[in-house]
């Protein structure tokens, strides 16, 4: 039985924590003039880890625990956009996200139309943080 709530519970809470991230990030923005882009920060990255509700996942126990092939891949470009990409097929669900980037005095930032999120960058791992829930990606 606990097995079983174990199945069903931690997809559900993986699914409403990717669609809480994406619904934040919302749609493309507009470039802004403090946008520099560097080559520390631009490339393609890879979910490697997910931080909700109270649970730690690598990307592999995350796709285990769904039952399905999970694919979230960043893509920073030097033009000061980024794309969020992300595949769950067996939910029948893609998305894609679109915004901007700037890094200003060393910070960090992505921008949608809704919202403005502090990015951190540590080596090739870069991390979206957000109400103490987090997505870590690898530079592929």
């Amino acid at each position: 039985m606990k097995l079983m709530q174990k199945r069903v519970l931690l997809p559900l809470l993986a699914a409403v924590f990717l669609s809480a991230v994406l619904a934040a990030c919302g749609s493309a923005g507009q470039n802004d003039s403090t946008t520099q882009p560097g080559a520390d920060v631009v490339g393609l990255y890879q979910l490697q880890h997910i931080s909700a509700a109270g649970l730690d996942l690598d990307a592999g126990t995350l796709n285990d625990t769904m039952g399905t092939q999970i694919s979230i891949q960043l893509e920073v470009k030097a033009d000061g956009t980024f794309v969020l990409d992300s595949s769950m097929p067996e939910l029948n669900r893609k998305e894609t996200i679109s915004g901007t980037w700037s890094q200003t005095d060393g910070a960090l930032t992505f921008a949608t139309d809704s919202e403005t999120l502090p990015v951190t960058l540590a080596g090739s791992q870069l991390t979206l943080e957000q109400d103490g829930q987090s997505l870590i990606f690898e530079r592929s």
